[in-house]
């Protein structure tokens, strides 16, 4: 089987495609990390460098966010036994807040140094 010039524009086209759609993907994880939101009712998403106070609805009431200081930290809940105000403040990327009764979730997302859950050996 012969290899033709036709065959060659084809794969160098496919490989460029890839390394472009790639870079494009990965390209957006630099910078600063941000809270990502998520409720019953809607997803957020807010850079940890600008100062801001966040009222999430969820089906018991409204939870009070605050992102200061690059740092996210539940101020308020409606639930019972208030774990996620307990919580204290997040800022890493892989960090997270939940209130489970208010279905409310809070990750830090972004690329930055993480912490080493585990290592095994």
């Amino acid at each position: 089987m012969k290899i033709k010039l036709f065959d060659i524009l084809i794969v160098a086209f496919v490989l460029c495609i890839s390394g472009g759609l790639a870079f494009v993907v990965y390209a957006g994880q630099q910078g600063q990390p941000f809270a990502h939101i998520k409720s019953q009712r809607e997803e957020l998403i807010y850079p940890l460098n600008v100062s801001r106070i966040i009222d999430v609805r969820g089906p018991l009431g409204t939870t009070v966010v605050q992102i200061a200081d690059n740092r996210v930290q539940i101020l308020s809940s409606p639930c019972q036994e208030k774990i996620c105000v307990k919580a204290g403040k997040i800022h890493r990327p892989g960090e997270w807040i939940a209130c489970l009764p208010n279905q409310v979730l809070i990750t830090i997302e972004g690329k930055g140094p993480q912490d080493v859950d585990a290592q095994t050996y």
